[in-house]
């Protein structure tokens, strides 16, 4: 009796039908594009907290509720629904595409939507961030109103105080002559508790008028917007989605193949021609190098090896420029004594937006992004990742000292952006205090001997290194050099095992016709 073994053949005709048929069903999907808004978390807040607050019950359900009010959005479109939809399916297909990022270190919380529409997406995210800001002016208000309510109380029980002391008053004033000198410091307690009593209801009422200004001098907002979401490019899609399909697909269809393998046995005396080919790649492989094999391998590597180094040399420089800021001398002097490198490091979110701001703008927008012609403003968040991803931070306590450093292919360019945060930093904290008079108040108060004139900052540039035309960093030029070396090297030992392989079916066609002849 044959035994049977498992069918090479059939498992891998069906892997690579299968794999096909997933791959174009794969590909053939709607692309999702992903855009988000950046809050910013105050200081002194729970970042936990402020994720709570952001994915409660009460966000998704408002947000549910506008993008169903939302007609002309067209948000239930892409996933084969039509209005009119519950605001419970909506909110199920918000769960599962609300997307939510935490950068613990800058204190930033991204809130972003994922949809096949690019301009849904946005409107979604920018309809969570809204909600956020929104529920926490509503917090707000309603912690003054119980602020308000309470003072409200205290100034009735006030109110009845002075009452009982002016009745006192009035019922002295009615009395006889006598009474009244035999009574007189009794009459200037009264009058005193009067104005004491009098002067504490009226700053009952000036705090409660204090409590009720929204956003006045000195309130610290918890969340601020810093990063409005846009809609991504047409080829800005995610891969990421795409890729767990395939895995998942390629995983699948493994194991129905394996599975297939296995059931369709075939006699193990029958010859299996895959397994055959097999065996002879692998005696092929381990075969030792000839030399024709030399040749083309050498030729390869000789071929590719030269485009990988034009290449290289053609790419364009990248250029690193920095600036070292650190707090004055001067700065104690002036009522900056709790000043510290702690501090400007906590500055850099708030400052890189600003200078990302700044390059948004024409004429810096083309050079920065590497336009020829800079037409229209420059989308903020492009700016803003770009900064991000080529910006590196040194801190050194002991000297107390900040260290940016940025990379750009215009040395220019680099160089601008250094200087952007130079002047910011130099400029950052009497800004932030010209928003605080209270603070500002406070400062001054420290100063032992203040001086007229205008004030130094307390923020200085200690050293400023641009590069030049010749000052271009060579380690990624080397990186590429190398890369595409071993690439080349590894084609050359394609093109050998290529070359054996032809020679394999050519032997063995070769065989099969003088078998028939």
């Amino acid at each position: 009796m044959k035994r049977r073994t498992f069918n090479l053949t059939v498992f891998c005709g069906t892997m690579a039908v299968l794999l096909g048929a997933v791959a174009g069903y794969a590909f053939l999907q709607p692309r999702l594009y992903q855009s988000a808004g950046r809050l910013l978390v105050g200081e002194g807040i729970s970042i936990d907290e402020s994720i709570e607050m952001a994915q409660s019950q009460e966000v998704l359900r408002r947000v549910a509720e506008r993008v169903r009010k939302d007609e002309d959005l067209g948000f239930l479109n892409a996933y084969g629904l039509g209005n009119p939809a519950s605001v419970t399916e909506i909110e199920r297909l918000l769960i599962r595409d609300h997307v939510m990022t935490l950068n613990r270190e800058a204190r930033t919380i991204d809130v972003g939507y994922r949809h096949p529409n690019r301009e849904v997406a946005s409107r979604v995210a920018w309809y969570f961030s809204d909600e956020i800001l929104a529920g926490e002016a509503r917090r707000k208000i309603e912690e003054q109103m119980r602020i308000v309510d309470a003072l409200v109380e205290v100034a009735k029980q006030q109110e009845r105080k002075i009452e009982k002391i002016q009745l006192a008053l009035v019922v002295y004033q009615e009395a006889s002559e006598t009474e009244r000198r035999s009574s007189g410091e009794a009459e200037r307690k009264l009058k005193a508790d009067l104005l004491i009593e009098q002067q504490a209801l009226e700053a009952l009422i000036q705090r409660a008028r204090a409590s009720t200004m929204v956003g006045g001098f000195g309130v610290v907002p918890r969340y601020q917007f810093v990063g409005k979401p846009r809609p991504a490019w047409k080829d800005a899609y995610l891969r990421e989605p795409i890729i767990l399909n395939l895995a998942r697909s390629v995983l699948g269809a493994g194991i129905l193949s394996m599975g297939l393998g296995f059931v369709f046995k075939r006699p193990e005396d029958q010859p299996d021609r895959v397994r055959v080919w097999l065996r002879a790649i692998r005696e092929g492989v381990r075969r030792p190098i000839g030399r024709r094999e030399v040749f083309v391998f050498a030729t390869v590597l000789l071929v590719g090896g030269t485009l990988a180094v034009m290449h290289a040399l053609v790419q364009p420089r990248i250029y690193q420029s920095s600036v070292t800021v650190a707090v004055s001398e001067s700065a104690k002097d002036y009522g900056w004594d709790t000043l510290s490198v702690s501090d400007l490091h906590g500055w850099l979110p708030v400052i890189t937006q600003q200078v990302s701001r700044q390059f948004t703008r024409r004429p810096y927008a083309g050079p920065f992004l590497g336009l020829r012609m800079a037409g229209d403003d420059a989308d903020w968040r492009v700016v803003d990742d770009r900064i991000h991803g080529n910006l590196q931070i040194t801190v050194l306590p002991k000297s107390d000292t900040l260290t940016l450093s940025f990379r750009h292919e215009d040395f220019k360019v680099a160089g601008d952006v250094v200087d952007a945060f130079g002047r910011a930093y130099e400029a950052y904290p009497l800004r932030w205090e010209s928003r605080n008079p209270e603070a500002m108040r406070r400062r001054m108060g420290k100063i032992k001997n203040p001086k007229l004139g205008l004030q130094p900052p307390p923020v200085r540039v200690v050293a400023s290194g641009w590069a030049t035309t010749g000052d271009y960093l060579r380690l990624p030029m080397i990186i590429r050099m190398g890369v595409g070396c071993a690439l080349a090297a590894v084609c050359g030992v394609l093109a050998v095992i290529a070359r054996r392989l032809v020679s394999l079916l050519a032997a063995d066609c070769a065989r099969r016709w003088k078998r028939g002849a």
